[in-house]
């Protein structure tokens, strides 16, 4: 008999098949510690994401001053470095102090004085008493999302530890790009890291519109809302247009978190100061939805609201306050990451995305 077709004895098969499960059980094994290892250091890949972001932040105008002048790159980035301090020098110098007294007063004083005015009058009617109820939770559930949002980002080293450790970062990559994009290349097979290459350039590129377009908005937003309140005689003008131009980081939930404090302060002048703030601050997100928002949109990924809110809950669940600021940035790069490597490479779907102006 040809000793090619003998069939296997039934002990072998139960090895392959042995075989086979310990193979299965290795990787899912594997996929779980890989599972606990990324929660452990959720932190700590957050804060290297902080400082790519603001590596992005410096490279890119120090490639347009390397571009347009002799000076080499890292000269360059040099004299973006210093100019950068020597601004927000000048700018503590000539409003750091009025800045940081409103600022204090905001959370130190007025917003405590605004809830207990507030409670004061509602306790005059009797639905007042519902109110008040309700708002003696939200107190409490906002005042613990800032404390967990705060812990999540101290946890690892502390917070001043953390920003020390993102600005380093992000000199050193803004320093050396193509340091550290090589040795990520590395890590893929040679016949994919020029695609490799492609999709990070693509990401990066995304991301620096992406940052550009929101600090545009960031001031936009600021020196709007600070001078609509001031000639609706809100209290603290400037920090809550601070407040504000802050927060239109975060998409969505920034600006109704911005926008409490303001109307909080107008309701206890009156009802109908409230009323126009209100009316006020839905104008002024209007116009950057319907407006400004799809301008900026033009030069960047489009991000659809579900899926940005969506993020910013799962990460601010999981991770806090660092988390949900950093949601819209990461899920740009997602976006772009799971259109190349995804919907053109495996799907086979080639059709361009938007290209920016």
């Amino acid at each position: 008999m040809d000793p090619s077709v003998v069939k296997k004895s039934p002990s072998s098969q139960d090895k392959g098949l042995a075989h086979r499960a310990l193979i299965v059980i290795g990787i899912a094994v594997a996929i779980v510690v890989l599972l606990a290892l990324l929660w452990y250091v959720v932190d700590v890949l957050l804060l290297a994401f902080a400082g790519i972001l603001l590596a992005i932040v410096l490279r890119a105008p120090a490639d347009w001053l390397s571009r347009h002048s002799p000076l080499s790159p890292g000269w360059s980035l040099a004299i973006v470095v210093l100019s950068m301090i020597g601004l927000l020098a000048m700018g503590g110098w000539l409003f750091g102090r009025n800045a940081a007294d409103q600022m204090t007063e905001l959370f130190s004083q007025a917003l405590p004085q605004s809830i207990a005015t507030l409670k004061e009058r509602l306790q005059h009617y009797q639905w007042g008493d519902l109110v008040i109820q309700q708002i003696q939770p939200v107190e409490l559930v906002s005042g613990k999302l800032l404390g967990k949002g705060i812990d999540a980002i101290s946890a690892t080293f502390g917070l001043i530890a953390n920003i020390i450790i993102v600005l380093f970062i992000a000199l050193f990559l803004a320093a050396q790009p193509d340091l550290y994009i090589r040795g990520l290349v590395r890590l893929v097979p040679i016949h994919r890291r020029q695609r490799i290459r492609e999709v990070l350039s693509e990401i990066g590129h995304t991301l620096q519109w992406w940052l550009i377009g929101k600090v545009f908005l960031m001031l936009v937003i600021g020196v709007i809302i600070g001078l609509g309140l001031w000639l609706l005689k809100v209290p603290l003008p400037l920090a809550l247009a601070i407040l504000a131009g802050v927060l239109e980081f975060i998409p969505y939930l920034g600006p109704i978190l911005a926008g409490a404090p303001a109307v909080l302060f107008a309701l206890t002048e009156s009802p109908t100061l409230a009323f126009y703030v209100v009316l006020f601050y839905v104008g002024v997100q209007a116009v950057q939805g319907y407006l400004l928002g799809p301008l900026v949109e033009r030069k960047t990924v489009h991000l659809a609201p579900a899926l940005t809110i969506l993020s910013q809950v799962v990460l601010g669940v999981l991770v806090g306050l660092l988390g949900i600021v950093l949601a819209s940035p990461l899920l740009a790069a997602t976006v772009v990451a799971v259109d190349m490597l995804y919907i053109q490479d495996v799907l086979g779907d080639k059709r361009n995305r938007q290209k920016r102006d």
